[in-house]
């Protein structure tokens, strides 16, 4: 009986110092503060990009309320425009269209305005030119941006100028990682890009030729020139775009009149339709619309027919009835003309 007290109190020193021990380490540990890592940004593919730039500058445009656009070709940033800025943006004036929210004009109709007014219009456009190709196209903002290259990938900045103020309004941006698929494209760029200039201006000259035989044609009226670009059908609407440049020195006040009796086409079977809206640079759409006309200023007019039941070929007379406030009333008649689709 005595060994075991003997060995028990040699024990209760153990006990003791294993409770103790196991006290000390159930207490709560110092939190360790780990600081935040920032997350690599994610750079995507040329596709996901375009689709990202595209919500951004729908959403920027929307919520300012703006409804018809214009998109200028991205530049590098010393603003020289890129096949790739040119690429850009045709695939985003296809991209927005889809949207459905928006009118966005023609990318050549565009460069054709741009080109005849001599504007300084690059992916940095300045306040006065977005000022003054709103007031022409009748657009309520311009899309601009400018390319960056990285190395590894490319950085585009887009901006969202309104016409009425020519201020930057909305900003989007995204990263294009340089994948096979963008290294080819830019590669095919650079190693035959004096070819495709020649190419493209062969081609816009074969053009001209071909709208002067046919659709684009001037007609000289009470010192207004009428220059009819084109007249074509989409679905069953018939739309004809002019520009309409005041030759006298002083400022005119044009009035064009759509409806019965107004502003009408013919067809090649002699069937009749009358204007139903008109829109005269930023005024409009309706079946009556005056603006001012600055002298040697062109400005784009649209004429809207309406419904045909039949795919036509061919206009044989396209008659306008106008009004200034020096010559009075008078009618400009274009005939022949060949319709697009």
């Amino acid at each position: 009986m005595l060994k075991k007290l003997c060995i028990l109190e040699k024990l209760i020193p153990i006990v003791i110092l294993l409770i103790l021990t196991s006290c000390a380490t159930t207490q709560k540990q110092p939190i360790v503060k780990i600081e935040n890592i920032e997350k690599p940004e994610i750079i995507n593919n040329l596709d996901n990009s375009l689709s990202d730039l595209t919500t951004q500058i729908t959403n920027s445009i929307t919520e300012d309320g703006k409804t018809k656009i214009a998109v200028i070709e991205f530049s590098d940033l010393e603003g020289n425009v890129t096949q790739f800025g040119k690429y850009l943006a045709e695939e985003l004036i296809t991209r927005l269209f889809r949207t459905k929210k928006f009118e966005v004009v023609e990318r050549q109709l565009l460069n054709k305005i741009i080109s005849e007014q001599k504007l300084s219009i690059t992916g940095m456009i300045d306040e006065n030119s977005a000022k003054e190709l709103g007031r022409i196209l009748g657009v309520d903002a311009i899309v601009s941006g400018t390319i960056t290259d990285l190395g590894t990938s490319l950085k585009v900045n887009a901006r969202i100028i309104s016409t009425e103020t020519g201020k930057v309004f909305g900003v989007a941006g995204t990263k294009i990682v340089k994948d096979e698929t963008v290294e080819k494209l830019m590669g095919i760029i650079s190693t035959v890009q004096k070819e495709e200039v020649q190419k493209e201006e062969v081609r816009e000259q074969t053009e001209k030729k071909e709208i002067s035989k046919e659709s684009l044609k001037k007609v000289e009226v009470e010192n207004f020139t009428f220059e009819l670009i084109n007249c074509k059908q989409t679905g069953q609407n018939i739309i004809c775009d002019l520009l309409i440049t005041n030759n006298l020195d002083e400022d005119r006040v044009l009035s064009l009149y759509g409806g019965i009796q107004a502003t009408r086409i013919f067809d090649e079977d002699g069937n009749e339709l009358a204007a139903q809206y008109i829109k005269l640079g930023n005024r409009g759409p309706s079946g009556r619309v005056s603006n001012t006309l600055v002298n040697g200023v062109p400005i784009l007019t649209t004429l809207n027919f309406g419904y045909s039941s039949t795919k036509v070929k061919l206009l044989s007379l396209l008659e306008i009835h106008c009004n200034d406030n020096v010559s009075g009333r008078f009618k400009v008649r274009f005939r022949n003309i060949s319709i697009t689709r």
